[in-house]
């Protein structure tokens, strides 16, 4: 009697651990067919971007890319399909085939205006977005990169100011002075002993590139001289008043191409009418003296279409 007890005993036992086996067995497998089918969606997945990627690559259109880049914030070829969508952004056929509004781009960023308005008002042509680089410089001299527009509109399409908010070029962010900054600042050398040091001392030091470091110097200074010096505030304000008359929103805009995008580096108030200076300058890169250097006034003319082909930013 006591042995059948035992045997009972052990068949519940036993019972109950293949019972427990079977959830633990069935729980992997289980989990094993839900990873299986999590990497069956994600391949499908993948596959079905791909083939959109590949037919976005094909049709080559700013709108489907833009699609593309909202319907998949993440997907591998994100970075690829922005570049690509850059390179379409220089095109000024290609954004007028496009859902945006060329004029709503341009006082975002009024660089861009030589590209996508008809600024040579003789020939009724915008610029090309290569014939932008300054082709008087060499290759490898940075300034080739950078222009200036004109944006001389006064009034918004209704009427209203256009008023004034300057932006000053921020020379912390700048190429010019990476490494003299950075030197500065390691040997705690303030901004105006800095206008005063001796080249020679970057002989000395083993973090730098000394002759990176007295190129740099001479732009800095050379910057401080024609700019620093006279900056002060920011001018941001609706109008100005001269004389009983009100002017207000005309402006260089300071460009600099950066590969496929133009940045707006700087902006400044100016007026359209000029003075023609004369002076003797230097160049910043090779620091050779330049004599009889003129500085050309901004040409400009009684009729309104002039200025609106030259800058036209107004507002729609």
């Amino acid at each position: 009697m006591r042995k059948l007890f035992n045997i009972f005993i052990l068949t519940i036992i036993l019972s109950a651990c293949k019972t427990l086996y079977d959830k633990q067995y069935a729980i992997q497998c289980n989990q094993s067919q839900i990873d299986s089918d999590i990497e069956e969606i994600n391949k499908e997945k993948k596959d079905y971007i791909d083939s959109i990627y590949k037919k976005v690559i094909y049709t080559n259109k700013i709108d489907i890319m833009t699609s593309f880049i909202q319907d998949f914030p993440d997907s591998e070829y994100l970075n690829d399909i922005k570049s690509r969508r850059q390179k379409l952004f220089k095109i000024k056929k290609e954004v007028e085939n496009s859902q945006f509004n060329i004029d709503h781009l341009i006082k975002k960023n009024p660089c861009y205006t030589p590209i996508y308005k008809n600024i040579d008002y003789i020939r009724n042509k915008n610029i090309l977005f290569e014939d932008l680089y300054n082709t008087e410089l060499e290759l490898n001299n940075p300034y080739r990169n950078r222009f200036i527009v004109a944006d001389l509109n006064t009034i918004r399409n209704n009427g209203e100011s256009r008023g004034v908010n300057e932006q000053f070029f921020d020379i912390e962010k700048g190429w010019e002075f990476q490494q003299l900054f950075q030197f500065s600042r390691i040997n705690k050398i303030n901004a105006d002993s800095l206008l005063k040091i001796d080249p020679a001392i970057f002989v000395v030091q083993h973090d730098f590139n000394s002759k990176n470091l007295e190129k740099e110097l001479r732009l800095y200074k050379n910057y401080y001289n024609k700019v620093g010096k006279y900056q002060k505030e920011e001018i941001k304000k609706e109008y100005s008043s001269y004389s009983g008359y009100r002017y207000s929103g005309q402006k260089l805009c300071f460009c600099e191409i950066l590969e496929d995008t133009i940045l707006l580096i700087a902006e400044h108030v100016t007026s359209a009418r000029g003075k023609t200076r004369h002076l003797v300058s230097e160049d910043t890169i090779t620091g050779v003296s330049l004599s009889n250097w003129k500085a050309k006034k901004i040409l400009c003319c009684r009729k309104q279409d002039y200025y609106q082909k030259l800058g036209n930013t107004k507002e729609v």
